[in-house]
This record gives C-alpha cells, sequence and structure tokens, in this order.
C-alpha cells in the first residue's frame, strides 16, 4: 500500500476580487436557479465561468526573486541600476516592484518598477522575468537602496504570491569634487620630491645661480665656461627638490544653507571644495592629509599621496555628517598637525572651536589659510539658523543678521592674526593669497619652468 503524497501548500494566495467574483457569481446563479429569473444567470454565469477559468491558470511553481544593486559606490554625478530578476514566470501575468530608498537617493521616476511576463502560454521554467529602475544621488554619503516589496499577480489577477521584503542594500555616494585648479606654489615644501622647489639652495634639478667654487662643492657641479671667462673655479647651484604635506581640515561642526531646491550647504560646499583642493594636490605630487573637526564620527588620514589615496579621501568626506562636538572634546581638541605643514582649513567660520585651533596653529609658526564656504547672502534665509530658534519668529532673521555681523568681525581677528580668509570660488581663488605667502616665505613665486 502506497503511502499518501504529503499535500503541498501553494505559497500564491487568491486575491480579494478573485473571492468577491466567486462569492458574487455563485450567489447570482443560486438565485436565478431559486427564482426562475434567466436575468440573474445572465449577470452571475461569466463571472464563475472568469473564475473557473482563473483557477485554471494558476501558477503551480514558486518563483524566486533575486535582487542586485550596483555600483554600491559611485559618484554624485553618476547613476545607480537597482534589479530584481523573477524565476520562473510561468503562469505570472504582471509583476511589480516597490522600492523604498534613501531621500537623497532618488529613482527617476517615483512609480513602481512594472513587468509583464513574456506570454502567459510560455511554461518554459527557465525565463525570466527582470524589474529594474535607476537611481540617481542628491547628495554624497551612505544611503540606503531598499527594502523592496515584489508582487506577482496571475491571471485576470485572480492569485497573488508576495515574497517576503527584499533586503536593503547600501550605496556609498562619493562627492563629486569642485572644479578646482592652481598655478600658485605652495608656501612651505619639505621633503626630498614634488614639483614645489624649496626655498633655499640644494641638491635638485631647478636652476639656482652661479657663484665662486668653495669647499666641499662637487667638481660635477663646476660650471666650466663660466669658469674659463672669469678665470675662477665656478659652480652652479639649485633649488632643493621637495613635496608639500597639504593637511586639510573640514569643519564639520555644524550646516547651513541648501534646501530642496537643490541650492548648497555649507557643509555640502566644504566637502566638494576639500575633494577639489585634495585632488588638485595630489596631481601635483603633494602629501595630502585630512581631520574633520566634529561630525557624526572622527575622521583623520594621515598625509599620503597617490591615486588610490584620493579615493581615500573621497571615501573619508563622503561620512561627515554635521555634528556638534561634545563639551568633553572641546577642552582637549588637538589636531596633531606637525610643523611645517601647509594647513588649509575649510569652513564657514562659525565655529568657535575651530578659530580656536586655528589661532593655535599660527602661533606654532604653521601656514594657514581659511577657505570659506558659507552660501551666497540671497541662499540663506531665517530657516537657517542654527541655535534652536523658531524659523517662524519672527526675530529669528534679526537673530542671522547679528550672527553674521560677529562672523565678520571674527574674519577680521583671523586676517590680522595673519590667516587668510578667501571666499571658496573655484579655479584660481587661492593663487593670490598663495603667491603673497609664499613671497612672505622668501621663496620664489613663478611657477615651475
Amino acid at each position: 500500500m502506497s503511502r499518501p503524497s504529503p499535500m503541498v501548500v501553494s505559497p500564491w494566495r487568491p486575491t480579494a476580487a478573485y473571492l468577491r467574483a466567486v462569492g458574487v457569481g455563485a450567489a447570482l446563479v443560486l438565485a436565478s436557479v431559486l427564482t426562475g429569473r434567466p436575468n440573474l444567470l445572465v449577470l452571475g454565469l461569466p463571472l464563475v465561468v472568469l473564475a473557473c477559468w482563473a483557477r485554471v491558470l494558476r501558477p503551480d511553481s514558486t518563483p524566486t526573486v533575486d535582487v542586485a544593486a550596483g555600483p554600491l559606490r559611485l559618484r554624485e554625478s553618476g547613476t545607480a541600476q537597482w534589479a530584481a530578476q523573477v524565476s520562473p514566470v510561468n503562469g505570472v501575468e504582471h509583476a511589480v516592484a516597490d522600492l523604498d530608498h534613501d531621500e537623497w537617493l532618488v529613482p527617476h521616476t517615483s512609480a513602481p518598477a512594472i513587468g509583464l511576463a513574456p506570454g502567459r502560454s510560455t511554461r518554459a521554467a527557465e525565463q525570466a522575468l527582470q524589474l529594474g529602475t535607476t537611481l540617481r544621488p542628491l547628495r554624497w554619503g551612505a544611503r540606503r537602496a531598499g527594502p523592496a516589496l515584489v508582487s506577482l499577480t496571475s491571471a485576470f489577477g485572480a492569485y497573488r504570491f508576495a515574497p517576503a521584503p527584499q533586503p536593503s542594500r547600501l550605496v556609498t555616494v562619493l562627492p563629486q569634487p569642485a572644479v578646482f585648479d592652481s598655478k600658485a606654489p605652495v608656501p612651505h615644501p619639505s621633503g626630498l620630491v614634488g614639483p614645489d622647489r624649496g626655498r633655499r639652495p640644494g641638491d635638485g634639478t631647478e636652476f639656482s645661480g652661479i657663484r665662486p667654487f668653495q669647499v666641499g662643492d662637487r667638481l660635477r657641479r663646476v660650471h666650466w665656461p663660466v669658469s674659463l671667462r672669469t678665470g675662477r673655479l665656478q659652480v652652479v647651484t639649485t633649488y632643493a627638490d621637495q613635496d608639500s604635506e597639504v593637511v586639510l581640515v573640514v569643519d564639520a561642526l555644524s550646516s547651513v544653507g541648501g534646501g530642496p531646491d537643490g541650492t548648497a550647504s555649507s557643509l555640502a560646499t566644504s566637502v566638494r571644495a576639500a575633494g577639489a583642493l585634495a585632488e588638485h594636490h595630489l596631481r601635483r605630487g603633494d602629501r595630502v592629509a585630512l581631520t574633520a573637526v566634529g561630525g557624526a564620527r572622527p575622521v583623520r588620514i594621515p598625509a599620503r599621496s597617490g591615486t588610490r589615496h584620493a579615493t581615500r579621501l573621497l571615501e573619508a568626506l563622503s561620512t561627515l555628517e554635521p555634528m556638534p562636538m561634545p563639551r568633553t572634546r572641546r577642552r582637549r581638541l588637538e589636531l596633531g598637525i606637525r610643523g611645517g605643514s601647509f594647513v588649509l582649513a575649510v569652513t564657514p567660520v562659525l565655529s568657535d572651536e575651530l578659530i580656536t585651533v586655528l589661532f593655535g596653529l599660527v602661533g606654532r609658526g604653521l601656514t594657514v589659510v581659511a577657505v570659506d564656504t558659507l552660501p551666497d547672502r540671497a541662499d540663506l534665509g531665517a530657516g537657517d539658523l542654527r541655535v534652536g530658534a523658531d524659523p517662524a519668529d519672527p526675530l529669528a532673521d534679526l537673530a542671522w543678521r547679528m550672527r553674521l555681523l560677529e562672523r565678520e568681525a571674527v574674519v577680521r581677528r583671523l586676517q590680522a592674526a595673519g590667516i587668510p580668509v578667501v571666499r571658496w570660488a573655484g579655479p584660481g581663488s587661492l593663487d593670490p593669497v598663495l603667491r603673497q605667502l609664499g613671497a612672505r616665505a622668501g621663496r620664489p613665486t613663478g611657477v615651475r619652468r
């Protein structure tokens, strides 16, 4: 005696419309038989026939849903693809995917992804149905694509299959650096290699001058044409080939400005400006370090060079979120910047903690330049005041204007202490200041020949 086969529970569940059609159709047919009214039979019989037909076409297999998203790391100007593959599709007439997403990672269209199966009569189990959409980042950072709900329906919408919600995928959006280029040299080069020549003569390839021979000079430095003409040994002197250590200090203590209309906040401008400065100096062969003051998580990357280091800096910048510094850390805020470094502080000049640190760096003899990233006055409003005031308060705008007046006084104090405050304006915005600093240090201000 053979054992009865176990009952297989189908994952397909009847929809409310199917149950309603069965109930209403059966009730009308029964009422027609009992009352002898053929008009009720005409109304109910099509519903019964369609319900029986939909029951025959019910899918007999359990579909699987595979979700893929890529690339998982992209620039702000790029796009990410989210796709769901449903297989097998025999008996599936419609497929709908509802994707939840981060507010800064949006699809090109807000409608759900809908797909049609390639023919209801196809019974090939190996066929698959593709559902997908293109996601476009609005801002850098760690963005979430998902979770997603996928719903499959059979013929006439009679049966529905809804698998478990698909897990979300994390997409890292790197900031798109602003366009920046500078022909001015870095004020304080140090090291042994790089495009910037040193302030003092040394072993290198950049011509400095010709002087009389001294004890200890190498014979290969003797310039024979000038020596024969003057009757005394003359040697060629050169500037030492050196590189520079550039330290980027990004202010993540607060963020003002910005909005859904596309205007960039002060932190967004700071991140893009820092990325542009890092890529520029790395292309020149300098070593670049990154330190963030404030933010949700500490960021401190030592000075390195190369293309991989540029990607590492952009990844670190993409994690910055505005957050004030705890009071316990304010008292012992140290950036750990070595002597001889060139410091570029990218800040809206609104944080007292960072301004105090900048005064301390100048007191140690470091060269510091503050890059102002506060948005234009037209992009600011009363709602941008970050002191806990109600944006609807009529005094909020007055308080914000008073805060800007205090900021102007701080800018004058920084400039009086020897810290230039330069408005970020893209290519060439730092050239005049860098040339002045180079002349102050007594080194050539021309570009390398």
